[in-house]
């Protein structure tokens, strides 16, 4: 079975939701955490996105809180690069 998927999004970007759009075409299980543009959490940039960016995608460990991305749990960001991701996962 494959891991879940945790997407990072905001409702107001278009980025986010084209990755969300592709997640749900692909029937790959996700989970999806709102992240607040305006007030970041302080978690998201060290733990989620160095460059804190919006779509960024968790995979790759257990289920567990948006908020507590486990080490082992690859962080990919970039809604291109997240499109090829979700394309390349569904084929398995």
């Amino acid at each position: 079975m494959l891991d879940l998927i945790t997407l990072h999004a905001a409702k107001i970007c278009p980025w986010a939701h084209r990755v969300e759009l592709a997640l749900k075409e692909s029937k790959l299980p996700y989970k999806r955490y709102e992240v607040d543009l305006a007030i970041k959490p302080e978690w998201y940039a060290p733990l989620v996105s160095p460059a804190s960016e919006i779509p960024a995608i968790a995979y790759g460990a257990p289920n567990v809180p948006p908020y507590q991305p486990l080490q082992e749990s690859a962080r990919l960001a970039e809604s291109y690069t997240l499109l090829a991701f979700v394309a390349n996962l569904s084929e398995v």
